[in-house]
């Protein structure tokens, strides 16, 4: 058997930013394949940075097929920078752009020192029948590396995300972000890792999205597999094309996350572990990082390499869909008594709850019964800063309830009306007696106004790329300050008290005090075993998010979160990000929350894309503003909850929440 491996890792770039762990992964590797698959060491060649160069590794693909036969085992494995360039082929179903590996002399402008994803493709079309090809990619955009289509995600392309902070007015601002942006790359043990991506200039991001007609607005993540009748080989990536993927310090050593833990499961399960329990098992122990691994292959089941005689018989492969909730046993039985036998069980399966659900009830009419009670249905929002007073959300429920009947009454809870099923956290009484109180503190109000100068600085950058001229058409003259009066000021109008978050952010007690009222009102409806949906607004999406990581913390609760929806999030914005409390700094979901959505409407500068920094299971971006210009950035902020916006309130809240 002539089992061959190219394994390709690039530490050392000459142009680009270096990385730690490529080379490692390499070696990693070649333990596995030699120790787990059984490959000759002299079969295994190595690519190490100034080696990794394009004609070389042309060369060495070519060497992978040389003799090849049916039965052959080959393996190309990358470790290095991953991004992707704008796609030239116009071919009907492309996506506008291409996937590539970064070579160890990288530059724009030399496609020799990139290997694109066609490239690649053309290389997979080459391999004989009965040959297996097993493809491995450590580097961010490595998903659908191989192959000329994505997923079927529902959705047309997204953006990349900026790697470095971009060029800032203000100096001090500057300097902090630059030191933030220094912290989120990992540049130390603190906090360690680094991200496997090189941003394409501005003109290629550009030709991207045009080329592929880049609407946002249904994305919806893809969580691990991709079954593509009659591909002729199995992709390992280490993220969704979409995304970065960690080079980072784990074990003692730089490394890079997918391959450390891909080489671990095959060292834990075995050499024969089937396909889908390997990446079920890496995407389990991956969750710290922003990336979604992902396997792509010709079938669903079965082995990374099948055993000599089988090459050609899928079915001959052992079954373990015994062990897999999402496939049904294989059965000798004939169908009618098949069928009869799903039935009974169905029957008691709707007995038991049943019995669960009419066992009893508590006060306010919730039911109980034996083991886990389906719990009421509770809703609980949570606004931004700005002065809020109850009934706030009262608007946001007239907008969503002919689309949720299952929430009703939706009456807002009060001492007066102790059956209300929903729940409004009001916080900004809090920030702003406390901000009140700190004024003569000259270091927590030096730390609070640095902190919002940088989200000043965000915000404007944001309008400036989205070509947004932020306060055209809005009338100063009846803002609180005078015309001509600083941006500074006018977007305190339009957002509230930058200051008040800038304080949450920086002073600890503040930011206790205002989790605390997330706490107070989401932590019994858990206890009892509510099922609850989550409307977190704005900067009070933050609050959300790192209440609930701190409920997860806490451990196991009856209730669940049926739907935590970050709705013109603030959790998008850089600054945010690595400022974010412990524990939520690892942007992961809480386990405690069954479904993450994240909605973003055009002209809300505030919001944005999470999903390549958390791990939400969908967003929605790029949604039309109700009855708003996209140049008044206050209406498009909060525009999701206007009467009549049937596709944010029907499309996505009601069919989430009914569904």
């Amino acid at each position: 058997m002539g089992d061959k491996a190219l394994l390709v890792g690039i530490n050392a770039y000459q142009h680009v930013s270096d990385l730690r762990g490529c080379i490692n992964d390499v070696e990693s590797m070649r333990t596995t394949l030699v120790e787990e698959f059984g490959f000759p060491k002299d079969s295994i060649r190595e690519r190490i940075d100034r080696k990794a160069i394009k004609s070389t590794i042309l060369e060495d693909l070519e060497w992978l097929l040389d003799g090849a036969r049916k039965g052959d085992r080959i393996v190309f494995h990358f470790s290095g920078h991953g991004s992707y360039t704008a796609d030239l082929d116009e071919e009907p179903g492309e996506r506008g752009r291409d996937e590539l590996l970064c070579l160890h002399d990288m530059n724009w402008d030399d496609p020799e020192s990139y290997l694109l994803d066609d490239e690649i493709r053309e290389f997979t079309a080459r391999v004989p029948r009965g040959v297996q090809l097993l493809l491995v990619f450590d580097s961010c955009h490595s998903g659908t590396g191989s192959r000329a289509e994505s997923p079927s995600r529902g959705r047309g392309g997204s953006r990349s995300a900026r790697v470095a902070p971009p060029l800032v007015r203000d100096r001090s601002a500057s300097q902090a972000r630059a030191d933030r942006a220094g912290a989120e790359m990992n540049l130390g043990e603190s906090e360690p890792y680094r991200i496997r991506f090189v941003e394409p200039p501005t003109k290629i991001r550009t030709a991207a999205e045009a080329a592929g007609s880049l609407s946002r607005s249904t994305f919806s993540a893809t969580r691990g597999q991709v079954t593509k009748a009659g591909m002729n080989h199995i992709l390992l990536a280490a993220a969704r094309d979409d995304q970065t993927a960690a080079d980072a310090y784990i074990d003692g050593s730089y490394r890079g996350a997918f391959t450390y833990y891909l080489t671990k499961a095959i060292r834990e399960l075995g050499a024969r572990a089937d396909r889908a329990k390997l990446i079920q098992r890496i995407e389990s122990e991956i969750q710290g990082y922003t990336q979604v691994p992902q396997l792509e292959s010709g079938a669903k089941r079965g082995p990374l390499f099948k055993p000599a005689g089988r090459i050609d018989d899928e079915a001959a492969e052992p079954d373990d869909s015994m062990n897999d909730v999402d496939s049904p046993p294989s059965s000798d039985l004939d169908p009618t008594t098949l069928e009869n036998l799903i039935r009974a069980h169905q029957s008691f399966l709707d007995l038991v709850d049943r019995m669960l659900t009419t066992s009893g009830t508590e006060g306010g009419g919730r039911p109980i019964g034996i083991g886990r009670a389906r719990g009421a249905r509770s809703i609980v929002a949570v606004h931004g800063i700005g002065v809020h007073r109850a009934g706030y959300s009262n608007n946001w429920w007239r907008a969503l309830e002919p689309f949720a009947p299952s929430l009703k009454p939706g009456t807002l809870h009060s001492a007066s009306n102790p059956s209300g099923n929903r729940y409004e956290v009001i916080w900004s009484d809090l920030v702003n007696r406390v901000s009140r109180d700190l004024e003569g503190d000259d270091s927590i109000s030096a730390d609070a106004e640095a902190m919002a100068e940088e989200l000043r600085i965000e915000l404007e950058e944001r309008a400036s790329d989205r070509g947004i001229e932020m306060f055209a058409g809005m009338d100063t003259e009846t803002s609180s300050r005078a015309p001509g009066s600083s941006s500074r000021g006018r977007l305190d109008d339009l957002f509230g008290s930058l200051d008040d978050f800038g304080l949450y952010m920086t002073h600890r007690p503040t930011r206790l005090a205002i989790r605390g009222r997330f706490l107070d009102v989401v932590r019994p409806l858990l206890e009892r075993g509510d099922e609850i949906e989550i409307f977190a607004h704005s900067w009070g999406t933050v609050v959300a998010y790192e209440g609930l990581v701190l409920l997860d913390l806490e451990g196991r609760r009856r209730g669940r979160v049926r739907n935590f929806f970050t709705i013109g999030s603030a959790l998008s914005m850089g600054a945010v990000r690595l400022s974010l409390a412990d524990g939520a700094e690892r942007r992961h979901k809480p386990s405690i929350v069954d479904r993450w959505w994240n909605l973003d409407a055009k002209g809300d500068i505030v919001g944005g894309t999470l999903a390549r920094r958390y791990a939400i299971d969908g967003e929605f971006l790029e949604l039309e503003a109700a009855n708003c210009s996209r140049f008044d950035v206050a209406c498009c902020h909060s525009s999701y909850f206007a009467l009549g916006n049937v596709a944010v309130n029907r499309d996505i809240f009601g069919k989430k929440i009914e569904g």
